[in-house]
């Protein structure tokens, strides 16, 4: 399978995308005016192989080192996919409506964490954001994160915290959808396979089978609060009913 020609433009740079298999060589950070050079369909040739071990170890050491986003703080992890360090890197506005199904176990989150990375270095950085989706990356918005501000050339894990608690249906389907809120060129971090049981990623708005996003969620408190468990399954019906009716009762 093969995705489109990605591109992500810094001056006369230009990062490109070629998918071999499920997905295509993680491009090395590029050099200050230098001109990345993509790699051929299928990267073969010796040359091009070296080129792509040599480029996906640079990138995964680079990001096994790389700090946490500033203000992260311990929680309750609920689902996750983070038992590796992301081999491949996905541009969010290129691939966009870009996100991550999940399928919790607790009726509330308040945090969630990507892996997400700087592709283009000396472009400013750029500020990201999170909104919660019931059923599809189209469904009710059921919560959206603060946002996050981060450095130009930042490579690591993003911590999303969302100013109250975010209700959901244990078993059911939600959706993390990623944005960039200012900035470009900002990417993130997926496993290169199916390496999480809950949910697909989402790639232009539909459903990828073949990959998962590295991602964490679940929440701050010590508990549950449970003046809200009964409030929150009322307020996802309520979310998941109001968007159904959209269709329902749109003019023909």
């Amino acid at each position: 399978m093969r995705f489109p020609r990605l591109g992500g433009k810094h001056g006369d740079s230009t990062i490109d995308f070629h998918i071999a298999g499920h997905f295509g060589c993680a491009p090395p950070a590029p050099e200050p005016h230098a001109q990345p050079r993509p790699c051929e369909r299928g990267c073969g040739g010796l040359g091009n192989t070296m080129k792509r071990l040599f480029s996906t170890a640079a990138m995964t050491i680079a990001l096994s080192m790389a700090p946490a986003t500033a203000g992260a703080h311990p929680f309750i992890v609920d689902q996750h996919n983070d038992g590796f360090v992301p081999p491949f890197f996905q541009n969010i506005q290129l691939l966009g409506p870009m996100g991550q199904e999940f399928t919790p176990s607790l009726a509330f989150l308040d945090v969630v964490e990507l892996y997400t990375a700087d592709m283009v270095s000396n472009d400013g950085g750029a500020a990201l954001q999170l909104n919660i989706r019931a059923l599809t990356i189209f469904g009710a918005i059921l919560g959206t994160s603060l946002v996050v501000p981060l450095a130009d050339g930042f490579f690591g894990v993003t911590h999303f915290d969302f100013p109250v608690p975010v209700p959901l249906v244990p078993g059911g389907i939600f959706v993390i959808e990623a944005l960039v809120v200012a900035g470009q060129n900002w990417g993130v971090g997926s496993s290169g396979d199916e390496s999480y049981p809950g949910g697909d990623q989402i790639v232009h708005g539909a459903s990828f089978p073949d990959n998962d996003l590295w991602f964490r969620e679940g929440l701050a408190s010590a508990a549950e609060p449970p003046a809200l468990l009964l409030l929150g399954s009322g307020l996802v019906v309520l979310g998941v009913v109001g968007w159904l009716r959209q269709f329902r009762f749109a003019p023909v």
